[in-house]
Formats: structure tokens, sequence, C-alpha cells
């Protein structure tokens, strides 16, 4: 099928972690080869702006999606000053597990870059950092394939629409923020058959309450 424009919030944008730092930003990426995404990495600053950037599959070009939550980066923001920035106290667990992804929690601003590394945690705000990425990369990758489908194959729209909603409801996505403004404009598409554009507004009122699980 023939490609169709979307609007400019739909353009591909180079991740936040390229900008200047003109104010602080939590970052977390993940590696790990053999699943998908193999890679993926978060960046996120005070004033909610984030972004996005995967590669979902080993070859192939890093796509890159925008979003912006004051409230998830209160979150993040918050938790990470309760581990000192990620100074302390060690993030990785003793315990002997299997792998799980080679992970990375970094704080930066004007003056300091703090980092670690880890596989597992049990540290109480790493684990429920690493389940709020974890999170919101579900819902990137749910919103780049709904993306996709829009563009390419609008038949395909619906079987993505309910794979947003089953991870909704089975709690794998932390924050809608980064669906928002996908599926409004397919709640709007003229080009999408109605039971798409319907089943995209029900969703949008589900995720737009900004609840944190």
């Amino acid at each position: 099928m023939q490609w169709r424009a979307l609007p400019l919030v739909f353009a591909l944008a180079f991740p936040l972690a390229a900008a200047p730092l003109l104010s602080p930003r939590v970052t977390f990426t993940e590696s790990f080869p053999g699943s998908q995404p193999v890679f993926f990495q978060i960046v996120i600053r005070p004033d909610g702006a984030a972004a996005y950037t995967t590669i979902e599959r080993p070859g192939q070009p890093r796509l890159h999606l925008r979003f912006s939550s004051v409230r998830l980066a209160d979150r993040v923001f918050a938790l990470a000053h309760q581990l000192h920035d990620f100074q302390s106290p060690r993030i990785e667990s003793r315990k002997h597990v299997g792998a799980m992804g080679a992970k990375m929690l970094a704080y930066d601003d004007a003056g300091h870059h703090f980092q670690q590394t880890f596989n597992f945690t049990t540290v109480h705000a790493a684990a429920e950092l690493n389940r709020i990425f974890q999170g919101i990369s579900t819902a990137s990758e749910d919103g780049l394939r709904l993306r996709r489908e829009i563009r390419y194959d609008p038949l395909g729209v619906i079987q993505a629409l309910d794979q947003i909603g089953r991870d909704w409801e089975q709690n794998q996505i932390s924050s809608g923020a980064p669906l928002i403004p996908i599926l409004r404009h397919a709640a709007t598409d003229p080009d999408l058959m109605h039971i798409a554009r319907r089943r995209a507004e029900r969703l949008l009122r589900a995720l737009s309450s900004e609840r944190h699980r």
C-alpha cells in the first residue's frame, strides 16, 4: 500500500540524549540480544519532555518516538533522588540469576554524571524505575507498530489497537504518554475504518487518565 504522510508529531526525531544538556535528565537503556527489541533507550527531563529510541531487531535502523508527561517525570526523578541520583546504593543484586538484559540508569546535569549498570535488582526504588521504563518501552513499541500500520496497512490498525488494549489491561503499560498523540490521530483519521476510529477513541480515554501502575 502506498505511503501516506502523517502530521509532524509522527516524524522521526533524534533522541533527547543527543541535545545539549540544558536541564537534568535521567536515562535508562537496556540491551538484550535475542529479545525484541534488542536495544532501547529512554531519556526524560524534569519538564516531562522524553524520547524513546529503539533497535527492534539486529540490523534494523534506530526508531525514535518523542512524548511528554510531567507526572511521569516527577515520579522518575523522585525515585532517582531516592537512589542519590545513582551514586548509591549499589543497584545490582548479589543474587545469582539468569541474564535478564544489560540495563543502565544514569543521571546527568550541568555538573554531574552518575550511572550504574545492572542485570537484576532488589533495591525497591531501582526495581520500580525498571518497571516504569519497561512499561514505557511496551507503550512505545505498541505506538511504533500502530504508526506503521496507519502509514502502510490500515487494515492492520485494529490488530495493533487490540494489542494496546491487552497490554493496558494486563498492566504492561506504565504510562499512556507515548501512545496519546498516535491514538488521537487514529481516532480522527478519515481514511481508517469507523470501528478502528471508535476503538482508538476508547483507548484514548483510558490512557489519557495518566495512571501509573
